[in-house]
């Protein structure tokens, strides 16, 4: 290691200009690596989405638009009927609710 007090100050900032560049180049490979991963983990994710909703190929589509497409309003029907059901449950449980606080309660807490 060389000694910093006997380094002047012009080879103190390049030294010190160094070792930011050799951290940014880390930083920047590390980004780099990170990028790459998260896109073949949707790349992945994609495909299991494709398999499991039963989205096939299509024949004329080759940058694969048609079956995003498809993919996309396969999904949006999913949502809608998750919805539906949520506000089933929601307006089938609310009555439930009401009639579940027992009647004994009610008549203590006013006696």
């Amino acid at each position: 290691m060389v000694d910093i007090m006997a380094m002047t100050s012009a080879q103190r900032r390049a030294a010190q200009l160094a070792q930011l560049q050799a951290e940014q180049e880390q930083y920047d490979k590390a980004v780099i690596e990170a990028q790459e991963h998260a896109a073949f983990a949707r790349c992945k994710a994609v495909e299991e989405l494709y398999e499991l909703l039963e989205v096939k190929k299509t024949r004329n589509d080759k940058d694969e638009t048609k079956r995003a497409e498809k993919l996309v309003e396969a999904v949006g029907k999913l949502v809608d009927l998750v919805a539906q059901q949520d506000s089933t449950e929601s307006t089938e449980q609310a009555p439930a609710r009401v009639a579940s606080v027992p009647d004994v309660e009610r008549s203590e807490a006013y006696a």
